[in-house]
């Protein structure tokens, strides 16, 4: 019985190779690299995304979400530079002029980015916690 429903599969799939209406659901093409009608009535090409995309209006909670993933890769990205920093630049370079010029003169920027780090840390927990209550 399996050889007979392949046999009629494969019968039916050279009928629709060779009608050239292979993929077609209905009167929808599945795939094909024929130019469609829609792209023959509209000869500069452009097709848009999505028409609800110019009416949308951002929610509180997909903006919420976005800063959130934004404090989390902003954490990220300070845990690991201060990783290679201070352990792995560090050792390796003690003696060097040009490490201790570094980091004496982007002393500001240490206290610039331990705020903003100290208020991603502050987001990202009450985010975290506003997430799990819902």
């Amino acid at each position: 019985m399996l050889m007979g429903v392949n046999t009629v599969m494969a019968r039916s799939f050279e009928r629709s190779m060779e009608a050239g209406t292979f993929g077609m659901i209905g009167d929808k093409r599945c795939m094909s690299n024929v130019p469609s009608k829609t792209s023959e009535t509209n000869p500069s090409g452009f097709r848009p995304l999505s028409p609800h995309l110019p009416l949308y209006q951002p929610q509180l909670s997909s903006t919420l979400s976005i800063f959130n993933r934004i404090a989390g890769a902003f954490l990220a990205a300070v845990i690991l530079l201060f990783y290679m920093i201070y352990i792995k630049v560090g050792s390796v370079s003690l003696t060097y002029d040009s490490f201790y010029q570094f980091i004496f003169y982007s002393s500001k920027l240490h206290l610039l980015v331990m705020e903003i780090s100290a208020l991603a840390v502050t987001y990202h927990l009450y985010s975290a916690i506003r997430h799990l209550r819902i």
